[in-house]
């Protein structure tokens, strides 16, 4: 029989970081990382940045990897309720600041358009990744094609984008 290899002990975990919640920040830290947004073309629309964006946050955030981070803080905040901030603070809100940055653009091209930029991005981002993110993260569905998600992105924009035109014109 050979020998059991050495535990990982808390305290040897615990000289890197100074809690659970510090762990698991620096792990979104490391994921976080790897969402690269693309770099818009000098001739790029709004429509195309936003288009851009939204399937860049969509594939991220529907990769296995996120999905299981997801699930991980849901099966661990009643045990640690810091998971949830932490995620929302360090993942989420930095993931969702690129299309806050597309939409006050688009806001400060418009000044009669009053709407805020952060309210703006919640809508877009439940319109065009919501519905495939809650059915792949309950396990409802796989994660959708290539192409179903690419559309849904750009009739997304385009309902999004219609509606910001008919708001200006009221």
């Amino acid at each position: 029989m050979s020998p059991k290899p050495p535990a990982c002990r808390k305290k040897t975990v615990y000289t890197l970081v100074e809690s659970k919640a510090d762990l698991f920040a620096a792990l979104l830290a490391h994921h976080h990382a790897l969402l690269k947004f693309p770099e818009p073309a000098p001739d790029a629309t709004a429509r195309d940045q936003l288009i851009a964006n939204v399937l860049c946050l969509a594939r991220y955030l529907l990769s296995p990897e996120q999905i299981s981070l997801l699930r991980l803080i849901m099966a661990e905040y009643t045990h640690s309720p810091d998971f949830g901030r932490v995620f929302l603070r360090s993942h989420v809100t930095k993931a969702k600041n690129k299309l806050e940055c597309c939409l006050a653009e688009i806001v400060k091209k418009h000044t009669s358009l009053t709407a805020d930029p952060k309210e703006m991005a919640a809508m877009l981002f439940g319109m065009a990744i919501g519905e495939f993110h809650l059915g792949v993260l309950v396990g409802f569905r796989a994660a959708p094609s290539k192409q179903a998600l690419e559309k849904r992105a750009r009739d997304a924009v385009d309902i999004f984008l219609a509606g910001c035109t008919a708001h200006l014109a009221l």
